[in-house]
């Protein structure tokens, strides 16, 4: 009865990876959460194996312990291999050379190799000799190994858990993408706490049942947290897709509207320029074919804004320098600030900022948030500053903006990037609009961080790279 149980919760981590598989469909990280959950799996049936002397002979549960010990064999190469794969694919190991001189394909293909050496002692005398028949605690019959001369091979290879825990927490500062990295440190912080409690199965008084609940609760609470990482992960995704789509829907419906527009307003903008040289008109028809060229003239700056607004979308991906770019901005944006006695700073806080952009398009959004924050400061503010600050976040290279102006209306803030929202006088309220639609092209985020009396703070968030499935 209790090899029955014990087999069934054995299954138990099994039937949660290919859970996983079937939710979530196969990357290689996913691959390598239920690799490690199948040798738990196997692991927890070998312990199972010893509790079965009711149903098989001596030498058949010798045979299965020793074909099942793969499973604690494997787990420590298989752990550090998560631990490659969460590394390699956030990828921190381009960026990272101390760590990766440890977390690499060589390290893990030599690990692998030891675990295989370990495993095939497994089968000498040597590792363990026989498997004698004791009583446990609760009165139950239990196989318990016998140990050979080897066996301290065996206890060297689990010491090695402690080796691979402490690159895996290293490697966890360095993942960048927040969600995966706290999916990593709760899976490291479960996996010693289950492999320690799984270490009391080496005493007779401790043996099975406190690792088997273990192992139960590691799995199931590894699978709601990497089931929330997930969730989190696409909701973020969906959030870009949702606002692309949104502009792209506005794009279509508004693009067919100016090609008809284009052909009147040209005709009465023409008509309106040749009336008065062709004819002596009077002071009240004059009057009205001005306001009738001031309105036409008015209609043709909506338009080629709106035009500007639809080819926001359309990108020429190039490899950027953020760097660069920034000091581009600068530059570029420096008159128009001096004039105004406002000081451009730039903090930098990496040098590595090189991601697949269009830089033309990008810079023109920095500039838009320079000059919102120019015309943001007033004349008689003492404090004249707008400050630029390149840094990493996760997986993403974000971008501050910062000015010390007068900030935005209360009641301008829910729809600031809504298209024809402005707080300037003759504003076409299509700047900000126009931004985020450029930044959500390239599949980042321009947040509202704070802003009132003291000045207001915009963050660029850009991904490194390509988002990747987990």
């Amino acid at each position: 009865m209790n090899f029955i149980l014990m087999s069934i919760i054995a299954i138990v981590p099994l039937a949660l990876g290919v859970s996983i598989i079937t939710l979530f469909g196969k990357s290689k990280f996913t691959f390598s959460i239920v690799l490690f959950l199948l040798c738990i799996s196997i692991w927890q049936l070998d312990v199972s194996v010893l509790y079965s002397s009711s149903l098989f002979s001596t030498s058949t549960i010798e045979f299965l312990f020793r074909l099942f010990r793969i499973g604690s064999v494997m787990l420590p190469p298989v752990f550090f291999y998560v631990g490659y794969v969460a590394f390699w694919e956030s990828s921190a190991g381009k960026e990272n050379c101390l760590i990766r001189l440890l977390m690499n394909r060589y390290a893990v293909i030599l690990y692998f190799a030891w675990s295989l050496v370990v495993y095939v002692l497994n089968w000498t005398q040597g590792n363990f000799s026989h498997l004698k028949a004791v009583l446990s605690t609760d009165g139950v019959t239990v196989m318990y190994p016998v140990y050979g001369p080897y066996a301290g091979l065996f206890n060297w290879h689990i010491r090695l858990i402690i080796f691979s825990i402490v690159v895996a927490f290293a490697v966890s500062f360095k993942i960048k993408e927040r969600h995966l990295k706290h999916f990593f440190v709760f899976f490291i912080i479960s996996y010693f706490v289950t492999y320690m409690v799984g270490l009391l199965n080496l005493k007779i008084s401790t043996f099975v049942f406190s690792g088997q609940v273990a192992v139960m609760i590691f799995s199931l609470l590894n699978f709601m947290v990497y089931i929330h990482m997930h969730r989190n992960l696409t909701k973020e995704m969906n959030t870009i897709q949702l606002r692309k789509t949104n502009t792209e829907n506005l794009e279509f419906t508004t693009s067919g509207l100016i090609h008809e527009l284009k052909n009147p307003l040209s005709i009465i903008k023409g008509f309106s320029e040749i009336l008065p040289r062709s004819q002596q008109l009077n002071p009240t028809s004059a009057e009205m074919v001005e306001n009738i060229t001031m309105a036409s003239n008015h209609l043709h700056s909506v338009i080629l804004n709106f035009t500007d607004f639809i080819k926001s979308g359309k990108l020429s991906i190039t490899d950027t320098d953020l760097n660069e770019v920034l000091k581009e901005t600068i530059s570029m944006a420096g008159l128009k600030a001096s004039e105004k006695d406002i000081l451009l700073q730039l903090k930098n806080h990496t040098r590595a900022s090189s991601i697949p952009a269009d830089k033309d398009k990008l810079r023109q959004v920095i500039i838009n948030l320079i000059h919102n924050g120019i015309d943001a400061i007033p004349e008689g503010n003492p404090r004249r500053l707008i400050q630029l600050e390149l840094f990493e976040e996760n997986n993403n290279y974000c971008i501050h903006i910062e000015d010390s102006g007068d900030g935005i209306p209360e009641h301008i803030r829910a729809n600031m990037f809504t298209p024809f929202e402005t707080t300037k006088p003759g504003g076409m309220g299509l700047g900000l609009s126009i931004s985020l639609r450029i930044v959500n092209s390239h599949g980042g985020t321009i947040d509202l961080l704070r802003t009132g009396a003291n000045g207001t703070l915009f963050k660029i968030s850009l991904p490194k790279h390509h988002h990747y499935s987990i």
